[in-house]
């Protein structure tokens, strides 16, 4: 070979090379272009959050991505070159087979429903798309698949199919008539069966009507039925809840009064009303029937309470009546008692009177009980009280009554008994003293027990026992001693008492929160015994224990008393108590007189009757409350009338208490007490003087003052002399030291004394005019 045949070859071969590496590096290229084809693809199959897998045309898994092993709980190494029948159920893994199979044999892309087991055990449903890859002659050899979860989806249709034939049934079965109108035909595109009930048609009759066709004419109103449903269902379109009275007409021909009610259905693309519909013929008749009965009610209770009102009428004046004389008897029977070295006789006769007194009084107060108690009007008056002392107290009362008759009166305390508890102890007392006493009546030998204890079974609750060795209760009584007026013993026993007493304690205990019960037998005894919650309380909060000490006197200064009743015994057994507590007292005979004193001399409490001539006691403390002399003035209405209206009305009209006749002379020491703020002085106690001011040492008049008041104490004019003295105090307020000293010896009509005190002011032309005169 020459020299340039072998340059030329060289070259040549210089050039394949140079081609052929090219050729490498371009399918290099190509190569890695793939496999970062290749890496992407397999990052976009992982990130699917569909399930994505493989396998070859015996089953064999040959792909699948993370998302198929997060839901199936595996891994790819687990699976790759297992079947399905490897870690799912046969069933399922049958059914995926036939799927991969049919794909092969047809070479398309099919969709089935499929399950698989999720990782927690679970079994989901999956919308499945599989398809085949060919090999280089055109042949299926591998089957893809992309499996999306629906379970939440066919969860969803399952709870609305449910939904859908729940509401079908409650609609289907409601009381009402459901119906669905189409706006646009006006027609009926809906029904339940209570609507073909309503309207007397089939269903298929009825959505050939519309509302107006199964309607009269006009609405009883007088409107045409065309123009009333088109202006409902015009609002229900808006969004209005319509609710409104029709009058549909059946197939029938009855009408048919209904309840309608219309709002907007929502709906794609056409305009919809829901309408319910209730035929409410019976309702209407109930109210018509409801009406009548309502006119008889109010007509029979318009009676009653004419009834009650000339009951409360006649209380009323009963007891006035029969408290005003008792007023006069208990209160001199109070007063004398208290009278030192009485004799024997004498005392006993007043214990007398004042136990009938009493007696009669306790009559009167069980009746007007029963009465408030029937109406509902009796109030209770909660307060702290001490129990040992409340309970020996009542063991007091009854200890000379149960040894006369020669019983034994036995007190058993718990020693875990509070020392204070709060309740209404007035009306505790009540059952109680009726409880007793009707122990120790009806017990002839043997002992009765007031027994107090806690209540185990419950907090703050007391039970209250009163136990006798008496004659006892047959079975065939026991009711009966609880009904007002009834008496079941023997007559001698019976007359001593209403029949009352058990009745009201029966109630009393229902008013405070218990139960009056009773165990007995003929010839051994009976048991009374309820429980009542009373809280306990601390001692401070129930109040000192009141003395037993007689009162003889109060601390100065000497306080005046107004005393106002139309009746002069009432006036007078009154005034006397006051002046035997130490009090100087003035007295007026109706309201006007009242006004008049109370104005003029100005006293420290007035103490105001009621029913009253001229001027009644309701009109004159109003009046004093009108001026500013009186407008803190104390003042205790005094009343025969036990109702609490009266109580309440008096304190509206601006009383500061009230006393109910006959009065107790402990309830009147205390609310001198309180009103007053008085110092008592009792017997055995030295009584310090009320000191009276020198004359000479007060603030007098001008001299032409004193001479005018000296020329009418010459005369004897004591009314005209009283009269220039309350004007003149009235005037100058610098000498109510001189005319309240001149005023009491005016009103006790002390002329010589009047003399005596005027004379103690020279009133000659040459006497100094401050002489006498002490610095304002």
């Amino acid at each position: 070979m020459s020299r340039e045949s072998l340059v030329v070859e060289l070259a040549r071969e210089r050039a394949r090379s140079e081609r052929l590496e090219r050729a490498l590096h371009e399918r290099d290229r190509q190569f890695e272009r793939q496999r970062e084809n290749l890496k992407l693809f397999r990052e976009i199959l992982d990130t699917s959050t569909a399930i994505i897998y493989a396998k070859d045309v015996d089953g064999r898994i040959l792909y699948v991505n993370r998302e198929y092993e997060r839901s199936l709980g595996t891994s790819a190494r687990d699976v790759i070159g297992q079947t399905d029948d490897a870690f799912m159920p046969a069933k399922i893994a049958a059914q995926h087979r036939a799927n991969d199979l049919r794909v092969l044999e047809e070479g398309r892309a099919l969709q089935w429903e499929e399950q698989a087991p999720m990782a927690d055990g679970s079994i989901h449903t999956f919308i499945s798309l599989k398809f085949p890859l060919t090999d280089v002659r055109g042949r299926p050899e591998i089957v893809c698949g992309i499996s999306t979860d629906i379970t939440q989806r066919k969860r969803a249709e399952q709870a609305l199919r449910e939904s859908e034939a729940r509401f079908r049934t409650l609609v289907e079965n409601a009381p009402q008539a459901f119906v669905l109108l189409d706006v646009e035909s006006l027609r009926f595109v809906d029904a339940n069966e209570n609507a073909e009930r309503l309207y007397k048609l089939d269903r298929a009759s009825l959505l050939a009507h519309s509302p107006v066709s199964l309607s009269p004419p006009t609405q009883p109103d007088g409107t045409p039925s065309d123009v009333a449903a088109a202006a409902h269902v015009s609002a229900a379109l808006a969004g209005e809840l319509q609710v409104f009275h029709w009058t549909h007409r059946d197939a029938e021909g009855r009408d048919v009064p209904c309840e309608i009610r219309l709002l907007r259905y929502p709906a794609e693309g056409r305009r919809l009303v829901f309408g319910t519909v209730i035929d409410i013929s019976e309702r209407l008749r109930a109210e018509e029937a409801l009406r009548h009965a309502k006119a008889v009610a109010e007509s029979s209770l318009a009676a009653a309470e004419a009834a009650n009102h000339a009951k409360s009428q006649f209380l009323a004046s009963m007891s006035h009546e029969l408290r005003t004389p008792l007023n006069g008897i208990l209160g001199y029977a109070q007063l004398l008692a208290k009278q030192p070295r009485l004799d024997t006789r004498l005392r006993e006769g007043l214990e007398s009177i004042q136990r009938s007194g009493e007696h009669l009084l306790t009559i009167i107060n069980d009746i007007l009980d029963l009465a408030k108690i029937e109406a509902g009007k009796l109030e209770l008056q909660i307060a702290p009280f001490r129990l040992a002392e409340f309970q020996r107290s009542l063991i007091s009362f009854f200890s000379v009554s149960a040894r006369s008759k020669g019983i034994e009166l036995i007190r058993a305390a718990d020693p875990e008994l509070p020392t204070a508890a709060r309740g209404d102890e007035k009306r505790l007392r009540q059952v109680l003293v009726n409880l007793l006493g009707n122990a120790i009546k009806f017990t002839d030998e043997g002992h009765v027990r007031l027994a107090i204890r806690r209540d185990p079974s419950r907090p703050d609750a007391l039970v209250f026992e009163v136990h006798d060795t008496g004659v006892g209760i047959s079975r065939e009584h026991l009711a009966a001693i609880f009904e007002p007026f009834r008496q079941v013993h023997d007559a001698a026993r019976a007359s001593e008492g209403t029949g009352l007493g058990l009745a009201i304690s029966r109630r009393l205990i229902t008013l405070m929160g218990g139960s009056l019960e009773v165990v007995s037998a003929p010839g051994e005894g009976s048991c009374f015994s309820f429980a009542l919650t009373l809280p306990a309380v601390a001692t401070r909060d129930a109040g000192a224990r009141p003395t037993a000490r007689a009162i003889v006197g109060h601390r100065p200064p000497r306080r005046t008393a107004l005393v106002v009743d139309d009746i002069a015994t009432n006036r007078a057994v009154l005034s006397n108590t006051l002046e035997q507590l130490g009090l100087r007292t003035i007295e007026a005979e109706n309201g006007e007189q009242a006004v008049a004193l109370a104005l003029a001399e100005r006293p420290d409490v007035v103490f105001m009757d009621l029913k009253m001539p001229v001027l009644d006691g309701f009109a004159a403390i109003r009046r004093i409350r009108a001026t500013p002399i009186g407008a803190r003035m104390p003042i205790v209405t005094i009343s025969a009338s036990a109702f609490e209206h009266d109580r309440g009305r008096s304190r509206d009209t601006g009383a500061d208490a009230f006393i109910a006749k006959p009065f107790r002379y402990d309830e009147l020491v205390a609310t001198l007490e309180r009103l007053l703020e008085l110092e008592w002085v009792y017997e055995g106690e030295e009584e310090a003087p009320i000191a009276e001011t020198p004359a000479r040492e007060l603030v007098a008049p001008e001299r032409a003052r004193l001479l005018e008041l000296t020329r009418l104490a010459r005369r004897g004019n004591i009314p005209a002399l009283r009269r220039a003295v309350s004007s003149l105090g009235r005037r100058e307020p610098t000498l109510a030291a001189f005319c309240s000293r001149l005023g009491e010896l005016a009103r006790e009509f002390k002329v010589r004394e009047i003399r005596e005190f005027l004379a103690s002011y020279p009133t000659h032309e040459h006497a100094p005019l401050n002489q006498g005169r002490s610095a304002p």
